[in-house]
């Protein structure tokens, strides 16, 4: 997903607990994900988990800022599903 008006996920004010869940057709390699905080203070992200097909779970720690945050695999992950939660959120 690219970040325009057609690809931006934003959750409905769930905020903590709140997910996205992308399903492909076939198994890509995943080498990069960013991820940027709305420029509003209210409910910012500051933890996000990523939950991919091999049952493997990461977590990114979310900068409080409108400015992106960039997740590196390392190796690179291979799946054909990745789910991405609000695991935790900075005060406003």
């Amino acid at each position: 997903m690219l970040n325009t008006p057609y690809t931006t996920w934003i959750s409905n004010n769930e905020a903590l607990g709140a997910y996205l869940r992308l399903k492909f057709s076939r198994a890509y390699k995943i080498t990069k994900i960013e991820y940027k905080n709305l420029e509003s203070l209210s409910a910012r992200a500051k933890e996000l988990t990523f939950e991919f097909q091999n049952k493997e779970s990461h977590t990114l720690e979310v900068k409080n800022t409108d400015k992106t945050t960039i997740f590196l695999p390392n190796p690179p992950i291979l799946s054909n599903d990745l789910k991405m939660t609000i695991s935790s959120v900075y005060s406003s």
